[in-house]
């Protein structure tokens, strides 16, 4: 009985936790498919784009530890709490923005939201579940997470390329064609703040080992205690280290592909292409993402869960289909290998978040999980400016080109992972029952009740 009581309670809490973080996800897929041409609709350049990208990722940067670590310190659910408010003040700025000073403020706010709710809220659900049942296999609830969270920013993404259609058609006078994606963004933040002020539970206690109860000053030297602990366990950690380096490069990369695949659609098409092509795309990305993480889980069985082996294949294919976006001249073409690229990169995402969680410690999982999406988000610093950079120059293919040889390069960063100690029996249940539940929860979505997640990419990792 008690057996049954807390089997029922670790689904439950993954239930909640994938619920959760697909709605974050959906409001932030509500804009996804028009954040670009938001910012070149206000008059700005590929250049400037790419500026404002990199103040993102910049502000991510700074914010990411210390936002990891005050939620250790702090609480976490607090600081997704102020996270989703941080969410709505930036669409708000975004949306009576003229200049790009007034642009910057507003991606500041957005930047500081994403630190914010990076690995706040899930180490939460993740503590929980390790709280409930020592030693559980992640992997099989990751992967449904892998899934769903995509499907919930594809189906976002599919109702945001309809909203500036629909603002044409009843609403024209309430502002820039992408003003009802503002709203709805902003909208959707209050409930999910009123969601999780409601429905997630309090977390576990943790007293901070040697100390009694906090005050400011001791609060300020456990803040740097975290921070300077994460740093050394990254750096010492093989394993650690290696998904670090290649979450870097994988941020440089997919920088160029997300800043510039609605104005290369423009440029395959024609200036005044329908933003529901840009829905249906948006979708896509998204839906293959899903389908890439549930595949994951029997594949990467076959490969007896060799993560370096898998990961490093996994990291090669997406940029062997990179170069072919790059090179091709034809919307059919580019939409094909669009929605390839991104089934490639969801193969990757829950084995590596598994692996990564497999390494961490409770008491610091927030801190770390920060410090993984920090490095995601220098590579973003980087290739935002870069990839900018000679796409205004030259062109977007040619920038492209150069962020697939990155992430190709970065397979072998995989490759070197440790070989780690396979659990046949378990690994192979939890995997089949995995990729079973994923199925189902895969064909619901489809059919118009997208269910839950946790963990775009890495966003996943970095939540």
């Amino acid at each position: 009985m008690m057996s049954y009581v807390k089997e029922a309670s670790i689904a439950a809490t993954a239930r909640l936790m994938i619920a959760n973080q697909s709605m974050h996800w959906f409001m932030v897929g509500i804009i996804f498919p028009v954040l670009s041409l938001i910012i070149l609709g206000k008059g700005m350049d590929y250049l400037q784009l790419g500026l404002l990208m990199a103040l993102f990722s910049g502000t991510v940067v700074l914010a990411e530890l210390p936002s990891g670590a005050l939620s250790d310190l702090l609480g976490r659910k607090k600081i997704y709490l102020v996270a989703l408010c941080l969410s709505f003040a930036g669409g708000a700025i975004l949306l009576v923005a003229k200049s790009f000073l007034t642009l910057a403020f507003g991606f500041t706010a957005m930047g500081l939201a994403r630190a914010f709710a990076s690995g706040s809220v899930e180490a939460l659900f993740i503590d929980r579940l390790y709280a409930l049942k020592p030693g559980i296999d992640l992997q099989p609830i990751l992967a449904k997470a892998g899934m769903a969270v995509p499907l919930a920013l594809g189906l976002a993404s599919l109702a945001g390329g309809y909203l500036p259609i629909l603002q044409a058609a009843f609403f024209t006078g309430i502002g820039g064609p992408y003003t009802l994606n503002l709203l709805a963004y902003m909208t959707l933040a209050l409930c999910q703040f009123a969601l999780s002020a409601a429905l997630v539970p309090a977390e576990l206690s943790r007293p901070v080992r040697g100390r009694g109860a906090r005050t400011p000053t001791t609060g300020i030297i456990s803040l740097f205690e975290s921070l300077a602990g994460a740093f050394r366990t990254g750096l010492s950690n093989r394993t650690i280290r290696l998904l670090l380096l290649g979450g870097l490069a994988w941020g440089f990369s997919i920088a160029g592909l997300e800043q510039f695949w609605q104005p290369r659609v423009r440029e395959l098409a024609f200036p005044d292409t329908s933003s529901a092509i840009l829905g249906f795309l948006g979708f896509g990305y998204f839906a293959a993402s899903a389908l890439g993480s549930m595949v994951s889980t029997p594949l990467f069985r076959l490969s007896s869960r060799r993560y370096g082996l898998f990961l490093g294949f996994a990291r090669l294919l997406m940029g062997f289909l990179y170069i072919g976006l790059a090179a091709t001249g034809r919307l059919s073409g580019f939409s094909i290998l669009y929605i390839l690229c991104f089934a490639a990169n969801g193969l990757s995402s829950s084995p590596e978040g598994t692996l990564l969680n497999e390494e961490l410690e409770p008491d610091s999982r927030a801190t770390m999980l920060s410090l993984s999406s920090l490095f995601l988000q220098l590579g973003g610093l980087a290739g935002s400016i870069a990839l900018g950079a000679l796409a205004r120059s030259y062109s977007i293919p040619l920038a492209w080109t150069l962020a697939a040889l990155a992430l190709i390069i970065s397979s072998s960063l995989y490759f070197a992972l440790p070989r780690r100690s396979v659990q046949a029996g378990s690994a192979a249940a939890a995997a089949a029952e995995g990729f079973c539940d994923s199925a189902m929860t895969l064909a619901l979505a489809l059919d118009g009740e997208a269910a839950a997640g946790s963990a775009l990419k890495k966003e996943e990792q970095a939540p």
